[in-house]
């Protein structure tokens, strides 16, 4: 092996004897433009990426998973402090924030009554069209998504900028700036119920089961951290980047036009969120961060994109008494949960957001071992005595470069972004339903102001649909095992109720 490769999703050890890639797990979630590239790191930072990749890539052909249980193992979990008990129907209120797939990536081809026809193909920009066809891998990668692209992807509404460069393959192994093939972005793990059924069946499940959103779009064209503040604060504060390797992200001034760069959130840009608002209101919440298996993975990984920052570099969640007893990082999520919940974690508000490689991340995330994750994550919550008081919320952050034909509602200068898959399941969730209400992030926060009794944080949350029409708190509570795919079932199965 004679040379390192340093990719913004990960590092790569490359042969240039065999020219095989071998991965060494760092998160490509912080993507930059391409005249972005290398110009935010310097020498020294760069130096030291490597000084860390290079024994963890080795630590990796040794065996390196077993390092990590040998010398720390897993954390103790300790009590939660006591919590308000409410006397009302919904106690808990879980979100489940999964990375970068469309909703033509993911239910092109679901049945859906009073709603579109199956997508089979998008059109390009010259206006020729182009069939969507199955991903042969299940970590696809349909090339770069910044806020800049997406707006090419978006082209005016006409949905036909997704042949773009970005979306062509790059140099050998680029895999991150670029697609995995030609026209990359125009792939879909649901583009069939057979399709469906080798990829992605657990999610046609929750949908035939639940309320499946067919307008649900992310916040913000453009990429995940900005979509991780909505869903929190119902504004991004005007940033429309991810953290570049220095911390720092491009804020968009939408009066002026003028893009300036800033490290954190500040009040005045933020000026609360759920968690303020929860607490304000003498409630509690949780927010999950999984942490990658190795730690020296992690370290790499916060070179690349700081996993935690989308909520630590907002201040006024930063700034609240419980932060660091209620902003949880930990490993192994999917079989740590159910401990969690036994130890009074499980609060009024939880959110859960997953490792890089149970995230579905393009070119990170397996698609498969992501919902066999969520799944785990979905029966540890079903299977605890707060099912019969909660409701799950599973969505994904934002498209990740991928086509979808649905021209999101721009209601600002930053989006609304591209359509995103949003599940709604709980003992009061509408069975087998499609619901095509205009929804975003904002969505969730209403949602939890709702239950709760909050006030709207911003025009986004006081404007945007709710979601509680996904529900109906007058009929028997559904018990868990609905939500449970029976042996041998496939999406070839879905009859869907209705809109």
């Amino acid at each position: 092996m004679k040379g390192w490769r340093l990719d913004y999703r990960f590092l790569e050890l490359f042969s240039e004897e065999t020219g095989q890639n071998q991965r060494c797990g760092l998160d490509r979630n912080s993507r930059m433009s391409a005249n972005e590239r290398g110009a935010h790191m310097p020498a020294s930072r760069l130096l030291r990426s490597l000084c860390i990749a290079v024994p963890c890539a080795i630590g990796i052909a040794v065996g390196c998973n077993n390092a990590r249980n040998a010398i720390t193992g897993e954390s103790s979990i300790g009590q939660a402090p006591p919590q308000k008990q409410l006397n009302q129907t919904i106690q808990h209120v879980w979100v489940i924030f999964k990375e970068n797939h469309t909703y033509d990536n993911y239910f092109a081809g679901y049945p859906n009554p009073g709603g579109d026809a199956p997508t089979t193909s998008g059109m390009s920009s010259s206006g020729i069209p182009i069939p969507l066809q199955e991903p042969n891998l299940q970590d696809w990668s349909p090339g770069d998504n910044n806020f800049d692209e997406a707006r090419t992807d978006y082209s005016s509404g006409n949905m036909n900028g997704f042949d773009q460069a970005v979306h062509q393959p790059g140099v050998q192994g680029d895999r991150y700036y670029h697609a995995d093939g030609a026209n990359g972005a125009y792939y879909s793990y649901g583009l069939t119920p057979d399709v469906a059924s080798r990829h992605i069946s657990y999610y046609w499940w929750l949908a035939s089961q639940g309320v499946l959103c067919d307008r649900y779009f992310s916040s913000e064209m453009g990429q995940s951290a900005p979509s991780h503040y909505y869903l929190l604060c119902a504004t991004a504060g005007g940033s429309i980047s991810n953290p570049d390797m220095n911390g720092n992200y491009t804020v968009l001034d939408a009066v002026s036009g003028q893009r300036f760069t800033e490290s954190h959130s500040p009040s005045s840009q933020i000026s609360t969120s759920i968690p303020s608002e929860i607490e304000q209101a003498g409630l509690a919440w949780t927010l999950f961060q999984e942490t990658d298996d190795v730690p020296i993975l992690d370290t790499a990984v916060n070179l690349i994109l700081d996993l935690p920052s989308s909520v630590r570099d907002i201040d006024v969640i930063h700034g609240l008494s419980d932060y660091n007893q209620r902003f949880i990082q930990t490993s192994h999520l999917d079989t740590q949960l159910q401990e969690y919940i036994a130890k009074g974690w499980d609060a009024h508000v939880v959110y859960i957001k997953p490792g890089d490689l149970n995230s579905e991340h393009p070119a990170v995330g397996n698609v498969t071992d992501g919902a066999t994750w969520t799944q785990k994550i979905i029966d540890a919550i079903g299977n605890s005595p707060d099912w019969h008081s909660s409701v799950i919320i599973l969505t994904w952050d934002d498209y990740g470069g991928f086509y979808d034909h649905v021209p999101p509602p721009q209601l600002d200068a930053y989006g609304l972004g591209m359509r995103v898959p949003c599940l709604i399941i709980s003992p009061f969730a509408r069975k087998g339903v499609v619901q095509h209400e205009v929804r975003e992030h904002s969505s969730i926060c209403a949602f939890v102001e709702k239950i709760y009794g909050l006030q709207p944080m911003t025009n986004r949350d006081a404007e945007i649909d709710d979601l509680m029409s996904a529900l109906d708190l007058t009929q028997s509570p559904r018990p868990y095992s609905d939500f449970v795919p029976p042996t041998g079932w496939t999406p070839n199965e879905i009859a869907p109720v209705g809109s």
